[in-house]
């Protein structure tokens, strides 16, 4: 059932991009004069709200350990998916349909289009009914570092070494078969996922999903990717990377770390008024780059192993 005017304390407001969907896809909606503004909160097995809920969190998957997922994927077609949900931050359905012709070799680009908007490439009536869409805000991906990279060398492998290349289909990742992945359940993907998940040491870890790769890369583009002089892209054009519809789906993304902020005032605040008294502002940006130049390589000398001279 739908609403048009709060009148159940039951009801919650309906996102833009749910009513701009309920008022494409219902008739009723498309008539109401202020447009469709309220649903039903949805409810679980248990009688909790779904959606609302302030104790739901997307769950990214720790950027560390993406390479390591990689490569303890059990086959080359594992080890492509993986990589490339990683590099695009692509929704799983994208990337499962992705064709050969939607690669571009040469330029290291993949494009993602919607399925019912081309031909029918080879599938029979009740696969092609199995293609989904839930849109995009652009057909181009954006690949990131280390795992752009990791993609295309794993790509190469997978269609030397296992893809077959029956000519009945162009759909890039594909069942033992021949037939397109895509129509396996979902459910076998997600089990397999987490025996992954387990292998690589996030047992228990329920929450990250295959989805959390997606998660990963709209947090780590929106607040960490390195340029040449900020951190992070600007909410505008992860909003397109990501392929999302509104910009309110990508407001989940921006990170709150407030003992990094604390952190960044406290230094802030020497600079400014540090031993050698004020400083411009030029000067204050460049030793605060300094400052995290040598933070960085600490923290990576740390990391490594340290040699045992005992028996030396």
């Amino acid at each position: 059932m739908i609403f048009s005017k709060m009148s159940h304390p039951k009801l919650r407001k309906l996102s833009p991009a749910e009513q701009a969907q309920m008022k494409k896809n219902n008739m009723l909606a498309g008539v109401i004069r202020s447009g469709v503004q309220y649903t039903k909160k949805s409810k679980s097995l248990f009688g909790k709200s779904i959606r609302g809920n302030s104790k739901f969190k997307r769950i990214p998957m720790p950027f560390d350990k993406v390479g390591e997922l990689i490569a303890a994927a059990p086959s080359y077609r594992e080890k492509t998916l993986y990589s490339f949900l990683a590099a695009s931050g692509c929704r799983t359905h994208e990337a499962l349909q992705i064709r050969l012709c939607d690669i571009d070799f040469e330029n290291r680009e993949v494009f993602l289009n919607d399925p019912s908007k081309r031909d029918r490439a080879g599938l029979t009536e009740k696969e092609y009914k199995q293609l989904a869409w839930k849109g995009r805000a652009a057909c181009e991906t954006f690949l990131i570092e280390p795992f752009k990279s990791a993609f295309f060398e794993n790509l190469k492998c997978y269609i030397k070494k296992e893809r077959i290349a029956h000519g009945k289909h162009d759909f890039v990742f594909q069942k033992r078969g021949g037939r397109p992945y895509f129509t396996t359940s979902r459910q076998t993907r997600t089990e397999a996922f987490k025996k992954l998940r387990d292998r690589i040491g996030l047992v228990g870890q329920m929450q990250i999903t295959v989805h959390s790769l997606r998660h990963m890369y709209g947090i780590y583009t929106l607040n960490y990717l390195p340029l040449s002089e900020q951190f992070g892209l600007p909410i505008s054009i992860v909003r397109l990377l990501m392929g999302h519809v509104s910009i309110l789906s990508t407001e989940c993304y921006a990170k709150n770390d407030k003992d990094l902020v604390k952190a960044k005032i406290e230094y802030a605040n020497q600079m400014v008024y540090g031993k050698d008294g004020k400083r411009t502002l030029n000067e204050i940006i460049m030793s605060y780059h300094e400052f995290e130049v040598k933070r960085l390589k600490s923290l990576e000398q740390q990391s490594l192993p340290q040699k045992d001279f005992s028996n030396d």
